[in-house]
């Protein structure tokens, strides 16, 4: 399955997400979830995902996050799994999300984490 590019991972949350995700910034390291919850927004037609069941990676996203994390001026409450669960399928492969929490945690960002797996339990010495 072949990685997505980006543009940027830190995305701030606008005031109304911000109250649902209790953050100042989103970041999804994945496109798509495995999950198939019904009640899911992020499946909507409005955003224009085909496909939205198989999971991609973002490419090089360790690299970049820690990029983007160095140059921000203050820390803040990062939001993870707003459009796609941290702990999909490929996480367990990739280990992009252990990463990023490690990332996370060095610049000293809080986390806030929505998910729907156990694999979570693997990287609570991170959260």
């Amino acid at each position: 399955m072949p990685d997505l590019d980006f543009k940027r991972l830190l995305l701030p949350a606008r005031a109304d997400a911000g109250a649902f995700f209790r953050g100042d910034w989103i970041l999804n390291l994945y496109r798509g979830c495995n999950h198939g919850c019904i009640y899911c927004d992020s499946r909507s037609v409005c955003y224009h995902m085909e496909d939205f069941d198989r999971v991609h990676a973002k490419r090089d996203c360790l690299a970049a996050l820690e990029t983007e994390l160095r140059c921000k001026r203050r820390a803040g409450v990062v939001s993870m799994g707003a459009a796609s669960d941290a702990y999909n399928a490929r996480e367990a492969a990739l280990g992009v999300t252990r990463g990023a929490l490690a990332l996370l945690k060095r610049y000293g960002f809080g986390i806030f984490l929505a998910t729907k797996s156990a694999m979570v339990a693997r990287d609570a010495d991170l959260l």
